[in-house]
């Protein structure tokens, strides 16, 4: 009983640890060396939660930049159309 609970313990500081060190490593890192040492310690329902693939997240972050670039874009333009009505018709406000 003593010994399941200490191998327990154990089991959970080491899974812990290298789900850290999986979270740091670079995004180009070739992951799946690591997802199988992670294989040794996860049960076959908690595969799915400790193993993301880099690449689809590298892919989302890209396509996050690329819509914030498109949105700032179009709020840039709304600005500038703003102030070309406002310079159009400035003479019919009155200041």
């Amino acid at each position: 009983m003593i010994a399941s609970s200490i191998f327990l313990l154990f089991e959970l500081i080491s899974r812990t640890f290298l789900i850290k060190i999986y979270k740091k490593l670079p995004l180009d890192w070739n992951h799946q060396i690591l997802c199988r040492f992670l294989f040794l310690f996860d049960e076959e329902k908690e595969l799915r939660i400790h193993t993301f693939d880099f690449s689809r997240r590298r892919e989302y972050y890209k396509k996050r930049k690329k819509k914030r670039k498109n949105e700032n874009e179009k709020d840039k333009e709304k600005e500038k159309i703003k102030i070309k009505i406002k310079r159009k018709y400035s003479r019919f406000f009155v200041k």
